[in-house]
């Protein structure tokens, strides 16, 4: 049995050869059957192998032994097998390997399509393939096929996407943080910050950065599976530092307190203040950024200043009074004298 160019079964021709001995005309029997002047016979496909008998008998009656063939059945592909190594971004095509079920004899392998990859070979291996669908045939020696389409992947890539949580709070403290989100990977990821000893086998979706002082923050996963990479980078800002100056009037005859007036930059608005006697712990924070100090109590104050965040900071203040004035008379050519008027 064979299969036509359209891959659809025919049926086999037995036919029986004419004799070199006896006495023409000849007939002809099949299986038993009635003798007739036909040396042909149409067998049909059945799924099975089929044996045939035959015999000749020439005018004179005289007839051969009965003779007998097999045919075999078709035993056309069924399916195709294919294995190959994912596409990964380190290896950007892959080896397919082609393995039919069933089939007669030596089987040949095609790639019909796409056309700029059609080929074929008897081992079935295809390398150099790119991600994309093929159509793979498995052609055995009866002509008969099997067709499967298939499609190659592409890679997924890994995907990093990073968000800021928290800035630092107080100049030169540690207390930003940063998330970032990772997708994409096949089963497990690596990541480094700002290109540190990496930290391998992680599966988790989401990386936390915590306790960060102000910077750049550049992390890179890889896939493990795929090699693919990606980076994301966050970056970490801080208040700038705070600090304070203050200005004071000082006490006098009339005003017997000085006048302080604190002025501040940097940190994060708004401020409390908090003024106590020198070496003395902060006590409670007011809006004010002035104050009325006592000079006879004590010359040598401090303001402590905190910020939106409570960062805080001492200022040293010196204060004083004005000095008391002091006047000196005298009187030259002064005449005196003792004596009774009448």
């Amino acid at each position: 049995f064979k299969c036509d160019p359209s891959n659809v079964k025919q049926a086999a021709t037995v036919t029986i050869a004419v004799p070199t001995t006896g006495t023409a005309p000849y007939q002809y029997s099949f299986d038993g059957g009635a003798f007739t002047p036909t040396r042909t016979l149409t067998v049909i496909d059945n799924g099975t192998d089929q044996t045939i008998s035959y015999q000749v008998r020439d005018s004179k009656g005289c007839t051969t032994a009965a003779q007998s063939l097999t045919i075999n059945k078709l035993d056309s592909p069924t399916d195709i097998t294919l294995t190959y190594n994912a596409i990964t971004c380190t290896d950007l095509t892959t080896t397919v390997r082609a393995q039919a079920v069933n089939g007669v004899g030596t089987i040949t392998y095609e790639i019909t399509s796409p056309v700029a990859f059609a080929t074929s070979n008897t081992t079935g291996v295809f390398p150099g393939l790119v991600p994309g669908t093929y159509n793979f045939r498995a052609t055995d020696a009866n002509g008969c096929y099997f067709d499967v389409a298939h499609t190659i992947k592409n890679v997924t890539p890994i995907t990093v996407a990073g968000n800021k949580t928290s800035d630092v709070l107080c100049n030169g403290g540690n207390t930003g943080s940063a998330q970032y989100t990772v997708g994409g990977f096949a089963v497990s990821y690596r990541y480094s910050v700002n290109g540190a000893a990496a930290l391998t086998g992680q599966t988790a979706s989401v990386i936390d950065l915590t306790n960060l002082p102000a910077g750049s923050y550049t992390v890179e996963v890889t896939d493990e599976t795929t090699n693919c990479t990606a980076t994301a980078t966050v970056v970490i800002n801080e208040p700038k530092v705070l600090s304070a100056t203050y200005n004071a009037v000082k006490a006098n005859c009339f005003v017997k307190t000085a006048a302080v007036t604190v002025t501040v930059t940097g940190g994060t608005p708004v401020y409390g203040y908090s003024f106590v006697e020198n070496n003395q712990p902060a006590g409670t924070f007011g809006s004010s950024h002035t104050a009325n100090l006592d000079p006879t109590k004590n010359t040598e104050w401090d303001v402590y200043i905190k910020d939106a965040y409570n960062c805080i900071l001492k200022l040293d203040i010196t204060i004083g009074a004005d000095v008391v004035p002091s006047v000196t008379a005298s009187a030259a050519g002064q005449c005196l004298g003792v004596g009774s008027y009448t």
